[in-house]
């Protein structure tokens, strides 16, 4: 929700609560979820669902910040970085 409301320039929508669940249960989703390493900050400061094609592709697919640590920590492009770190470790082809 904080990247949708947060968002000028995409149109952006509300999705609702049961997609996330299908995507936890099916394997074709991963989610990766960054965290600091401060054992007060307890929540993620961004999650991102992949999905992870037959034709071995990667496709990072939706993104939530939380927009208090998108500056300081550039929290959106380390979620960017670590979803490409992801796809090599599983060598796959392509990110899309």
């Amino acid at each position: 929700m904080n990247v949708k409301q947060n968002s000028f320039n995409l149109n952006t929508f509300n999705l609702p609560l049961k997609v996330f669940k299908e995507m936890i249960n099916n394997s074709n989703w991963e989610i990766i979820e960054l965290r600091l390493k401060s054992e007060t900050h307890k929540k993620p400061i961004a999650v991102v669902f992949c999905y992870k094609s037959s034709k071995r592709n990667y496709s990072p697919m939706i993104i939530g910040l939380d927009y208090n640590y998108v500056l300081s920590h550039g929290c959106y492009r380390q979620g960017v970085y670590q979803s490409i770190l992801r796809a090599n470790n599983l060598k796959y082809n392509k990110v899309y």
